[in-house]
């Protein structure tokens, strides 16, 4: 060891009689060697290491769970059951994708180099998701610059601080590893896969780190030579060596780890937020990481980042940010953490639930038999539900409302009960553990839950990391139990050409829809064009004079010839609705063809269905209007479930809210015969069976008798033409013609909103009503069937919600269509009549 100069030893004696001090003074001593001691480098880190060690003795240390695992998990004897790592697809990421976050609060200016770094990695199978944090400097445009490229997706939000921004990033990640990095610093080429490269190698291992650089603020290396002094074997050297084994990290007072890593996707999403105290969010993190799963260095002195240090980064505003005495209370915390995590999980559930788990001696994992869950759910003792999907819908209140413990529940393959536990998987405390990617890609599209492979030796430690982590943070940070605001996608990018493709375009709630779309799109910059391959009527007058571009093809158009016409028009992208042509052709030619399914699409006939089938080879994805329609196009069509994405319809609110709404409703009213005290029934729909207005009519007939004074006004064009004479047929022999008004179809139903007292739309299935969103706009209470988004509005006081005289949505098909929806039901008027007439006895004050 070097000698001790005369004049460092009275401050050794004061150091050694300060070892077993239990305050601040030892930090702040601890620091002093690094930075002011005129020690030589072997003596101060020699003291370093004394004074960390006199605080975190060896003996403190006990095996981590993903040690014990690692030891004991071969023991199950679970043989093919049992894979030794997760299948990505089921824990609902892309195989091979990197997701990179990358969040910036005003760093406009060195931003351009951090995007070209991660964007010029040699390994090519990445996404950069963007997260600009509230700043107010130039970086929109900065983001909108990189955003044309397609591995890059930009978000904005009002500022939440590095943590916030993280949280909200990851949450976007759809890649099998994830990491992340600052608008400051720079990512080597190679970074991303050195990194893969030993996580595939290594199928254990959860998290490694790397060696890196760092740099001043002009790019150079640091000559700083009390940063980081411990780990800078040359003071006047970038380089920055870390220790290789991780054994420390939840111990010993220092954040090791680095800003080059790269972890696994489901990890993170076992794991979830990080923690939002700035300044330590990464280390508490990484410490989580390091309890359950295995952490290694990369093994090499390769050097794959590039850590810039200067006025405005976290480590130079340590003192600004309290930086030290947070880690202080994180490693208390921590030493109180690490005994709750290694402590027995007391678990509930049912059969499935014991059968799936064979833990038991194992990995100190609790069983209580749960043959009957209880309101208000769980037992005092039980910390997790484990349960299959079949006893969640059975018990789903309980699950759903009368607990707030964590609650994992096992799905069988090609599961479709996902919808029906909505309420559930959309709470951050519930793990969905699947046995196939389509049953993962049903409940991505519903839910961000946690979602894991049920069949990896690695889900049952994550399954014990997933209770245990959301129960000591969200005991400490409770907000987190509730879904954060999401960023908004930051989509204004001028020029793109975008193309919206229809087989015709005349009048009705498609058309509204496209020419609505249209509108919106350009109004963000884009050039757009509506392509018309088949009759056009007032939607296409409507769409020019609103200064859209229609572009109408004969009937007898060649694929080949209009995709050379997409290509000469510089068309980016073609999104189609209710259209399948050209779908090869535009992908073999490299333009995106996206459907958008706009309903449940019962109807189709074997050749039809087998062209939609045909179609899903070339279509790159599906925005479907609603959960249900989804769901239809996944279970019955056979469409593939990956591609689908929800995306509700949208309204023109501006359009519904004009004018004095009391002057509109006299006035419409007026135009009906009808006075102030007259009870108006609405239903908004074009006339056609599967609408239902011929048993709305005759449920209308009964209300009647509670409610003589009640008129029933139709408003929609005759798409049936032989319904449309049965339905007025009805009218007549029920002696209510002039109780019912049958107004035909009108361009502006706003005003009818706005005379009507009550809306009804009893249809036999539904994509996303339009009606239905502008009348719950305009505060008209409502009754509805249970199809379309009418989940959407379960929990609206005001809306009456009964079920449809069918079964499940996806038992019908062009089979048995005719007879269900042309046959008299009269339960299901009855039970119409009788919703009618609960919604009318609660009127509802409107202005």
């Amino acid at each position: 060891m070097p000698p001790v100069s005369a004049e460092a030893l009275p401050l050794m004696r004061r150091l050694a009689l300060l070892l077993r001090a239990d305050d601040q003074r030892v930090y702040r001593i601890a620091r002093a060697i690094g930075k002011r001691l005129p020690l030589p480098r072997g003596w101060k880190i020699w003291a370093h290491e004394l004074l960390l060690r006199s605080r975190y003795p060896e003996e403190e240390r006990k095996p981590r769970l993903a040690e014990v695992a690692a030891e004991k998990l071969p023991q199950l004897g679970l043989g093919a059951l049992r894979r030794p790592v997760m299948q990505p697809t089921r824990c609902g990421l892309r195989p091979g994708l990197v997701s990179v976050v990358l969040p910036v609060y005003n760093q406009a200016d060195l931003l351009v180099e951090a995007i070209q770094s991660v964007l010029a990695q040699t390994y090519e199978e990445l996404e950069l998701i963007l997260i600009n944090d509230g700043s107010t400097d130039a970086v929109e445009p900065v983001l909108e610059r990189f955003s044309l490229d397609p591995r890059v997706r930009c978000f904005t939000q009002p500022n939440r601080g590095l943590p916030g921004a993280l949280s909200n990033g990851f949450r976007q990640a759809r890649g099998e590893y994830w990491t992340w990095t600052s608008a400051d610093n720079i990512m080597g080429p190679g970074m991303l896969a050195a990194l893969v490269a030993k996580l595939d190698a290594e199928p254990d291992l959860g998290l490694v780190y790397a060696d890196y650089a760092v740099m001043d603020d002009r790019g150079q290396p640091l000559q700083d030579e009390t940063w980081r002094w411990r780990n800078r074997p040359n003071p006047l050297s970038a380089e920055v060596r870390l220790p290789h084994s991780p054994a420390d990290l939840n111990l010993v007072q220092d954040n090791f780890i680095g800003p080059c890593f790269l972890y696994c996707g489901w990890i993170g999403q076992v794991l979830g937020d990080y923690d939002p105290q700035v300044g330590i969010e990464d280390y508490d993190y990484w410490m989580r990481v390091n309890a359950f799963f295995q952490v290694r260095h990369l093994g090499t002195d390769e050097l794959h980042y590039r850590y810039r240090v200067h006025g405005d980064s976290l480590s130079a505003r340590a003192d600004e940010l309290r930086i030290l005495q947070k880690v202080m209370g994180l490693m208390d915390y921590e030493r109180q953490r690490a005994a709750d995590f290694q402590a027995p999980l007391t678990a509930a559930g049912d059969q499935a639930g014991r059968q799936w788990l064979q833990l038991e001696g194992l990995l100190q994992v609790r069983w209580t038999a749960l043959d009957e869950l209880q309101c208000p759910g769980l037992p005092d003792k039980a910390e997790l539900a484990l349960v299959s999907s079949a006893t969640a819908v059975q018990h789903l209140q309980a699950l759903a409302e009368g607990t707030d413990k964590p609650v994992a529940v096992l799905f069988d393959r090609e599961d479709t009960r996902c919808q029906a536990l909505r309420p559930l998987l959309r709470q951050r405390r519930c793990l969905a553990l699947v046995a196939d990617g389509r049953t993962a890609s049903r409940i991505r599209r519903i839910a961000g839950c946690c979602l894991l492979d049920s069949e990896a030796e690695q889900s049952l430690v994550a399954v014990v990391a997933f209770a245990r982590n959301y129960r000591s943070f969200s005991a400490i940070h409770p907000e987190a139990a509730q879904a954060p605001e999401q960023p908004r996608p930051l989509v204004r990018v001028a020029g793109q050409h975008l193309l919206l493709q229809v087989d015709s375009f005349q009048q009705g709630g498609l058309e509204n829809v496209v020419l609505d779309l249209a509108q919106s799109i350009q109004g963000l910059g884009y050039q757009v064009t509506i392509a018309n391959l088949g009759p056009a009527g007032e939607a296409a007058k409507r769409a020019r004079a609103a200064g859209i571009k229609v572009k109408t093809f004969p009937a007898s158009a060649q694929p080949e010839r209009y995709v050379a016409w997409l290509q000469d028009e510089g068309v980016a992208l073609v999104n189609a609705h209710y259209s399948l042509f050209a779908a090869a052709q535009c992908k073999a030619a490299g333009i995106p063809f996206i459907q958008t399914i706009h309903n449940a699409y019962v109807w189709l006939d074997p050749d039809a269905l087998a062209a939609y089938r045909e179609a899903d080879a070339h279509t790159a994805a599906y925005a479907c209007v609603s959960e249900t329609a989804a769901r239809y196009a996944d279970e019955a069509l056979g469409l593939d479930a990956a591609k689908m994405q929800v995306l509700p319809n949208g309204i023109d609110l501006e359009r519904l809210q004009q004018g004095d709404f009391q002057r509109n409703r006299k006035a419409q009213r007026a135009a009906w015969g009808v006075s102030e005290d007259t009870l108006v029934f609405l239903n908004v729909a074009s006339i056609m069976a599967p609408k239902a207005q011929l048993p709305l009519v005759k449920a209308f007939a009964q209300v009647l008798e509670a409610q003589p004074k009640a008129r029933l006004v139709l408003l929609g064009e005759p798409m049936e033409k032989s319904y449309a004479r049965d339905v007025r047929k009805a009218v007549r022999q029920l002696g209510i013609g002039k109780q019912v008004l049958i107004k035909g179809y009108t361009p502006n139903p706003a005003p009818c909103y706005q005379g009507a007292d009550l809306f009804v739309l009893p249809s036999y299935w539904e994509g996303w009503s339009l009606s239905l969103a502008e009348a719950l706009a305009t505060g008209l209470p409502a009754v509805i069937t249970e199809v379309g988004a009418a989940y959407e509005f379960a929990d609206y006081p005001n809306v009456e919600i009964l079920a449809p005289p069918y079964g499940d949505i996806t038992a019908l098909n062009y089979q048995n269509l005719h007879a269900e929806i042309y046959q008299e039901d009269p339960a299901f008027i009855a039970s119409l009549a009788q919703a009618m007439t609960r919604a009318a006895s609660k009127p509802a004050p409107r202005q």
